[in-house]
């Protein structure tokens, strides 16, 4: 089954600012998202929002299984907390 991939405008914004290394990493893994939109390495976060690790990032995310919809909404570091304060926003 294959899910459509929704990227939220603020999210394509910052993938433009990295560099072609971790833009392709990180573009391979929300990809990947459309097959598996709940792969072994992601974590259930409050209120439907799943996380997904990609190198030194971490990928937010939304799944809607009725219409087969991965939507990611925030990407961060995760070698600190922005990404969990970004989230509590979002």
């Amino acid at each position: 089954m294959k899910y459509k991939l929704d990227v939220d405008e603020e999210v394509l914004k910052w993938l433009r600012t990295l560099q072609s290394k971790q833009y392709k990493q990180i573009a391979q893994k929300m990809f990947s998202l459309m097959s598996n939109p709940t792969p072994p390495d992601s974590l259930k976060l409050d209120e439907g929002k799943y996380r997904v690790d990609s190198g030194e990032f971490r990928i937010g995310y939304t799944v809607n299984h009725e219409k087969q919809l991965v939507t990611v909404f925030l990407i961060g570091k995760r070698n600190d907390d922005e990404f969990y304060r970004l989230l509590k926003r979002k």
